[in-house]
C-alpha cells in the first residue's frame, strides 16, 4: 500500500510558510509600547526614537537642556531605554534569529504530529498547536521587553526621556 503525505506539493507547503510570515510580520510593526505618567500602554513609533536620539545629540550642550546627571543615570542606561522602546528586530541577522525561532515554534509540533498517524485532524492538532506556541513566544518576549522598561523607568529613565521631548530649542 502507498503512503499517503499531507502535504502532497510544494505549494501547500509554501503557501503555510508565506502565512506564518505574513502573521508574524503584521505582529512586528513598527509600533510598540511604552508606559506613561499613569502607567498605562501608549503606543509610539519608532520615528519617536531617532528624533529623541537626534535631539539629545543636537542639544546635549545647550544651556538649560536636561542633563542626565540631574536624573542619576548614565548616557548607557538612556541607549538601553532608547533600544528596548524600539523593540522589533533592528538588524537582518536579529530578523533571521526571530524568524527562525518563530519557524521553530511553529514547526516542531507539526513533526510530532507527522510521526504519529497521518490524518487530517492530526494535521489541524499540529498547526493549531504551533501557532499556540508561537503565540506564547511572543507575548513571552512581549512580557519581558515590558518589564525590562518598567525596570528601567523605575530609574528616571523615562522622566529624562519625557523632559528632552518636551525641551523646546
Amino acid at each position: 500500500m502507498r503512503q499517503r503525505y499531507i502535504f502532497s506539493d510544494n505549494n501547500q507547503i509554501m503557501n503555510l510558510l508565506i502565512l506564518i510570515f505574513l502573521l508574524s510580520s503584521q505582529a512586528n510593526n513598527k509600533k510598540f509600547r511604552t508606559m506613561s505618567k499613569d502607567k498605562r500602554i501608549t503606543i509610539k513609533g519608532r520615528e519617536y526614537v531617532y528624533d529623541i536620539r537626534r535631539k539629545i545629540a543636537d542639544n546635549r550642550h545647550k544651556e538649560g537642556f536636561p542633563m542626565v546627571e540631574d536624573y542619576n543615570i548614565t548616557d548607557d542606561i538612556v541607549d538601553d531605554y532608547l533600544y528596548e522602546l524600539m523593540g522589533g528586530p533592528q538588524s537582518i541577522e536579529e530578523q533571521k534569529r526571530l524568524y527562525t525561532r518563530y519557524g521553530l515554534c511553529f514547526i516542531i509540533p507539526i513533526a510530532i504530529v507527522a510521526l504519529m498517524k497521518q490524518t487530517m485532524i492530526n494535521l489541524l492538532i499540529g498547526v493549531g498547536s504551533g501557532f499556540v506556541l508561537c503565540c506564547f513566544y511572543f507575548f513571552f518576549h512581549k512580557a519581558l521587553r515590558m518589564r525590562r522598561l518598567r525596570k528601567m523607568a523605575k530609574s528616571g529613565v523615562m522622566e529624562y526621556v519625557e523632559a528632552v521631548e518636551n525641551f523646546e530649542n
